[in-house]
């Protein structure tokens, strides 16, 4: 395996810094926009302690920005995430992937803010193997997916997208990799602040672009593959969140139907879920069909019976006694 020389380690560590320090710049940016001074101020002692760290001057010369402009990307990588994978090299589908090349790539890619020690990957993907077989098997996969992901020889500066060093994994720093999470959860944050400046037509905008993105659960097809889990759980609850906030946006608009459809897709993936009922209950009420309502209320009892054993709580109670009597006064959600 070839180490990386020291020059080419610095580099590498003086182009991850100024990526950092333009993430923190356009952190920065959202919190001074909200006015989150004390966000804002830390953030900036950060940016402060990442240029010390990496030896970049504040100078304007030396800018994150002027940085990243003399670093053109290598290679474009557009990922998949959601539903069934799917990767992209330079616009090109990546086709004849053996499955623990691409499980490892996946991996990487999800993790690539961060360097991956090779006994990571060794434990995750070969956790019953003797420690050397483990080693050469991780090899041997990592050269299949370098074949993968191999550039044109006309390439200029062509280099293995995969780098090792000092035992760690890590993708090429010139690589531009984008990913349907990271747009997924950059719409969200999006909508929330436009939120924050009371700009619903736009927060509704940036919510429907995030739910296109949401295609199906993340990496649906390795629910087994342990370290998927945590991350399916956290983007499946943040996908759930943003329906919920986009039927009380359009509630709040009075499109009724939009705001019922919203609602009835958070129970395609959580039956149980109290408010998405009350939702529809609402909805439906509102677009003139109380039996409809009324209806919703029972399938609501009978899901909350068979699958947990409990009654609804209180709030839906009053709100079905109320469309029942035809008492119900619209309250803002």
């Amino acid at each position: 395996m070839i180490q990386a020389s020291a020059a080419e380690t610095n580099a590498q560590i003086e182009i991850g810094y100024g990526q950092v320090l333009l993430h923190l710049k356009q952190a920065q940016a959202a919190a001074d926009g909200i006015g989150d001074k004390a966000t804002a101020t830390l953030i900036e002692m950060l940016q402060r302690l990442c240029q010390t760290r990496s030896g970049i001057s504040s100078e304007p010369n030396s800018s994150p920005e002027v940085l990243a402009q003399k670093q053109k990307p290598l290679a474009s990588l557009s990922i998949h995430l959601f539903g069934t994978f799917q990767a992209f090299l330079n616009g090109t589908p990546i086709n004849g992937w053996r499955k623990k090349s691409e499980s490892i790539f996946k991996y990487l890619i999800v993790h690539r803010t961060i360097p991956v020690h090779r006994e990571k990957l060794c434990e995750l993907f070969w956790p019953d193997v003797e420690a050397q077989s483990a080693r050469n098997c991780l090899n041997v996969t990592l050269h299949a997916l370098r074949q993968n992901l191999q550039l044109p020889a006309t390439t200029s500066g062509a280099d293995s997208l995969v780098q090792f060093a000092n035992d760690h994994y890590y993708l090429h720093p010139r690589l531009h990799v984008w990913t349907d999470t990271d747009a997924f959860i950059n719409y969200i944050t999006l909508s929330q602040l436009a939120l924050k400046g009371d700009n619903q037509t736009e927060a509704l905008a940036y919510y429907e672009m995030a739910t296109v993105l949401y295609r199906g659960h993340f990496l649906e097809n390795d629910c087994y593959e342990e370290w998927t889990i945590q991350h399916r759980e956290r983007l499946k609850t943040a996908y759930l969140t943003l329906l919920a906030q986009q039927s009380q946006l359009y509630f709040a608009s009075k499109n009724y139907t939009l705001a019922l459809e919203r609602s009835r897709k958070i129970l395609e993936h959580d039956p149980c879920n109290e408010e998405a009922h009350c939702q529809i209950m609402r909805c439906s009420y509102a677009l003139g069909r109380r039996g409809l309502a009324l209806h919703q209320y029972q399938v609501l009892c009978d899901i909350l019976t068979r699958e947990l054993g409990v009654l609804p709580m209180g709030e839906s109670i009053q709100l079905y006694e109320q469309i029942k009597n035809g008492s119900l006064r619209w309250q803002p959600i």
